[in-house]
């Protein structure tokens, strides 16, 4: 089907090539193999949203809305604490208060989608500690939770979130997707031109 599809567009004029798309999915067991998952130690200083009361979470919330940061959920202001996997979604907090959090959502599908991914810090290097932190937990979680078949889906949707993830996820690839652009012919208009005739039927 999607040969003849793309048949159908290359006829039309648009040319198409394949690329990866912003999407990478990965299923529980590879994220198990993560090089940040050699240690299993779970860290004192990350915990479930469970044990998050709903006025933390609103304060984080609060602060990246007013930084114009909100990750992939538009409506996150209105969006109950409950909507998100409370196990497996996670928070790093330390004596100066949450310095990140990690949020998902299951899907109808059944997939388990990276929502948030927000860290706080001094510099890079802080701030990635605290992320693998907090996705080496968060993996913890899960597994306890779900099948290792079980699909979860980190979407690439700035440059930020490119960087983490090819950091993160090594040997994750987004899926496969077909683009192409069709370029019309320029629109030539009478006042553009002085060899140009207008006929008109009667």
């Amino acid at each position: 089907r999607n040969s003849l599809e793309n048949q159908l567009l290359k006829k039309h004029g648009f040319p198409l090539k394949l690329t990866e798309g912003d999407h990478i999915t990965l299923r529980l067991s590879e994220l198990s193999e993560m090089p940040i998952m050699k240690n299993r130690k779970l860290s004192d200083k990350v915990k479930p949203l469970c044990d998050v009361s709903v006025r933390t979470y609103r304060n984080f919330i609060s602060n990246l809305l007013d930084k114009g940061k909100k990750g992939l959920c538009e409506d996150i202001r209105y969006v109950p604490m409950s909507w998100f996997e409370n196990e497996v979604s996670c928070c790093y907090e330390d004596e100066e208060g949450v310095n990140g959090m990690l949020l998902f959502h299951m899907a109808p599908s059944g997939n388990l989608v990276l929502k948030l991914m927000s860290v706080q810090g001094k510099d890079k290097k802080e701030m990635g500690i605290r992320l693998q932190l907090l996705m080496r937990q968060a993996v913890l979680y899960a597994e306890e939770l779900y099948p290792p078949s079980t699909r979860v889906i980190v979407e690439r949707h700035n440059e930020t979130a490119l960087f983490i993830s090819e950091r993160l996820f090594p040997r994750g690839f987004g899926r496969p997707v077909y683009v192409g652009e069709r370029k019309e012919e320029p629109v030539i208009k009478p006042e553009e031109t002085d060899d140009l005739t207008l006929f008109k039927l009667s």
